[in-house]
């Protein structure tokens, strides 16, 4: 994998004036100075994004022979012999790269872009990768009829009754990548699931694992997801307070329901005289699910701030945010072991 590079942080600087009293009976109290703002050295969201680091992993493997690989979060993948082909669809032999992007959290999520909306509906993921192989340079496809041997770790109380198996594909602009979800060409079989123990590689640690078991057969990105639509739920609200001369202002869920992974950018209203500024509309969600929102707004001198809450979905609120701080870099950072910040608050939880 990618040495993970850690920003260096910068303090933040509060400066409060004195209050001072005069010597007769009156007070007269002096104004206080406002908290002075920190540049960080993330001058926008996308900036921010692309310097998390992509979680890749390469292997190598002899085509005619397959054989097993295993990521550092446990996924392993069993490719079957002269089960590659070129894209003149003839088979492949000899040494192949195999490339492996194990999505296991949020920081992951917003670091490949691979952020859990279908083209239908908002999607909850018990397992996310992607798998590409390669020789010369050049992507090989997998021969549909000897698929891929799949196996994903999840949650061991992830819900897995309606999860099916989507295709993602990577869309680019000039500031941002993000992955679209497809349905797979239709639904594959899931084997059944049991607990295992696993080492994860990159907490060093022994886990008790949920285990997914089923048949691979396209490469690149893949999602294991389930529909968190509801159509008797209602459409997330919020509004943000104090930008209005904002250059960039983001809103994104963060779904962790059922046990089930998601991140999702809530969509901006157009119309200024709207008392909402962003929605999940034209989608909705059950009534009385928790769901962490986050905020993250750049003003026109390229200072960044943010704020973070959990919220629940209730029926005809709108969700106001309007205490919005700083970002030092500390906070932007990334946590150069990937669960450090979970649970102890700030932007990564």
């Amino acid at each position: 994998m990618k040495t993970i590079n850690v920003i260096q942080t910068s303090g933040i600087l509060l400066t409060i004036a004195a209050v001072s009293f005069m010597a007769s009976c009156k007070k007269e109290i002096k104004p206080v100075a406002k908290a002075t703002p920190v540049k960080s050295s993330f001058y926008d969201f996308t900036h921010w994004k692309s310097a998390l680091t992509d979680p890749i992993q390469n292997f190598q493997l002899d085509a005619s022979k397959g054989g097993t690989i295993r990521g550092d979060r446990g996924y392993t993948f069993t490719i079957a012999p002269s089960s590659l082909k070129d894209r003149n669809g003839n088979t492949v032999s000899g040494t192949v790269k195999v490339e492996l992007i194990e999505v296991t959290n949020v920081i992951e999520m917003m670091a490949t872009g691979a952020q859990t909306e279908a083209v239908d509906g908002i999607l909850g993921s018990a397992g996310m990768f992607k798998l590409e192989i390669t020789q010369n340079w050049n992507r090989l496809q997998l021969n549909k009829s000897k698929p891929i041997q799949a196996t994903v770790t999840a949650n061991p109380d992830a819900q897995l009754d309606n999860i099916e198996v989507f295709q993602g594909r990577s869309e680019s602009d000039n500031t941002d990548t993000v992955i679209r979800w497809l349905r797979g060409n239709g639904p594959r079989p899931l084997f059944a699931d049991s607990l295992e123990e696993f080492y994860d590689s990159l907490k060093m640690v022994w886990e008790k694992k949920r285990v997914i078991k089923f048949e691979l057969t396209f490469l690149g990105w893949c999602n294991l997801d389930a529909y968190f639509n509801s159509p008797t739920g209602e459409s997330i609200q919020v509004k943000v307070s104090g930008v209005e001369d904002h250059i960039d202002t983001r809103v994104i869920m963060h779904l962790i329901q059922n046990n089930l992974k998601g991140l999702i950018d809530l969509n901006p209203i157009k119309n200024v005289k709207n008392p909402i500024d962003y929605t999940s509309k034209p989608y909705n969600l059950p009534l009385g699910w928790e769901i962490r929102i986050i905020v993250v707004t750049r003003d026109k001198d390229y200072n960044l701030s943010y704020e973070t809450r959990t919220i629940t979905n209730t029926q005809g609120i709108v969700h106001e945010f309007k205490n919005l701080k700083p970002i030092s870099d500390k906070d932007l950072e990334e946590p150069t072991h990937r669960n450090q910040h979970f649970d102890k608050g700030g932007l990564y939880k």
